[in-house]
């Protein structure tokens, strides 16, 4: 993946300002449907900040209402 395929990945998509952004956009996620192998990792990295935002989650309820020292 090049360096403005990346960009144009974290980018969301209501700041795709135009066209030829949008279009750049489908081609990319077309790319990874087609590639089983791009796809796995995809699912992967979606599932890890998953598993990041569930840890960040628990510990902010499990810190909830505990004193807090200053």
């Amino acid at each position: 993946m090049s360096l403005k395929q990346m960009q144009l990945s974290l980018t969301p998509m209501t700041a795709l300002a135009n066209e030829a952004e949008y279009t750049a956009m489908l081609a990319l996620a077309k790319s990874y449907l087609d590639d089983p192998l791009l796809l796995n990792q995809l699912a992967d990295r979606v599932y890890a900040i998953f598993l990041e935002d569930m840890r960040c989650q628990r510990e902010r309820v499990s810190n909830y209402g505990k004193e807090r020292w200053l």
